[in-house]
């Protein structure tokens, strides 16, 4: 397994570094740092193993282990499949590999891509998004979904931190098959500088909707 996130480093005391990102936050607030993005390689019980690729985007150039010329206007997910392409053709895995990707990888197109790809993956699933059941004939959001499903089975029981105090928590999984047929979205500036979204169609996926619930 291989796992991928993106994370902020807070620099925004730092007045004299010219190459600092600058992102807007809700309200006034302002995120001044740099982007690292990582690749970190698990075997099958989620021990780390060592990381296979790493990033830091500054203002004016993303400094890689795998590529040092990355386009800066990639976004994250773009550069995400190159990065995950380079990492299944320079390692000599003698498993097939299962990319695990936060709520940011939550994105039709991405899908897609690694569908057409073959690759394996895992995506945390953004409540708001909908999904369609094709046993019912209806669409529904992800997060309510997740409410309908039962318990399911009982996987293991593991110690938990709950209210600052480890207890022993069970976990349980449920499963079930949906369809996502949304457009892809991306988001461009047009000519006038104005932000608009461009909708792109593509093949109906096949996915299993998984939940893990503790008790």
């Amino acid at each position: 397994m291989v796992a991928y996130d993106w994370s902020h480093l807070d620099y925004k005391k730092h007045t004299k570094k010219q190459e600092l990102v600058t992102k807007n936050k809700k309200g006034n607030a302002k995120q001044i740092g740099y982007d690292l993005q990582g690749s970190l390689a698990m075997d099958e019980k989620g021990n780390p193993l060592g990381t296979l690729a790493q990033n830091l985007a500054t203002s004016e150039k993303i400094y890689s282990t795998y590529d040092s010329n990355i386009d800066t206007n990639l976004t994250h997910l773009e550069e995400l499949v190159q990065r995950t392409k380079y990492i299944r053709e320079n390692y000599k895995f003698e498993k097939e590999l299962v990319d695990i990707i936060d709520r940011e990888g939550d994105s039709v197109a991405l899908m897609r891509e690694y569908e057409a790809n073959g690759w394996g993956y895992l995506i945390r699933a953004k409540s708001n998004h909908k999904v369609y059941l094709p046993d019912e004939d209806r669409e529904v959001k992800q997060g309510d979904l997740a409410k309908e499903l039962t318990l399911g089975s009982y996987l293991k029981t593991i110690k938990y931190k709950v209210d600052k105090k480890m207890q022993k928590v069970k976990i349980f999984v449920n499963e079930i098959e949906v369809n996502i047929r949304r457009d892809a979205t991306k988001s461009v500036l047009d000519e006038d500088g104005k932000r608009k979204t461009i909708f792109t169609e593509g093949k109906v996926l096949k996915a299993r909707f998984v939940v893990e619930r503790l008790v």
